[in-house]
């Protein structure tokens, strides 16, 4: 599963089609417009995630790359919080030692952007917790679908 990159135009149709959200769209048209401006416009790849739980976690990418975005959104009836995490790995997202983290409340979405690219050496995995520290994974009515936005390293 090596990075497979398309155009940035067409990664951000996909990206508009997966939530109404104002605020999240306002953050994806900033980022759009920041790379096309100030990064030559990079071919990018968006890769979608659903029901995320924990165990070894969800390949994201498999080769080096560098993490652009990252939206997340938990099931309208959740009503508990779900820590969402990625790791510098290409197939498995570390429980207590993420590269990246974040909680998300119950019944809620949001974005998190990087624009110059958060780099990954090694690939990047995901995985969904119930604790920041722990490896509890979240139960289904709590976990959270998504994409990721990647791009070369």
């Amino acid at each position: 599963m090596a990075l497979s990159l398309s155009d940035i135009n067409l990664v951000r149709q996909r990206t508009f089609g997966e939530t109404r959200k104002p605020k999240v769209q306002a953050i994806l048209k900033a980022l759009f417009s920041y790379l096309a401006q100030h990064k030559g416009a990079p071919d990018l790849q968006i890769v979608s995630f659903a029901d995320l739980t924990s165990g070894t976690g969800t390949a994201i990418a498999d080769a080096a790359c560098r993490v652009h975005a990252i939206f997340v959104k938990k099931p309208s009836a959740s009503t508990v919080s779900a820590y969402f995490k990625g790791s510098d790995s290409p197939t498995t997202a570390s429980a207590t030692a993420p590269e990246f983290s974040m909680v998300i409340p119950s019944a809620n979405e949001d974005i998190v952007v990087f624009p110059d690219g958060l780099s990954m050496a090694n690939g990047f995995a995901i995985r969904s917790d119930t604790t920041a520290a722990g490896s509890t994974g979240s139960v289904a009515a709590d976990q959270p679908d998504g994409f990721v936005i990647v791009g070369a390293p």
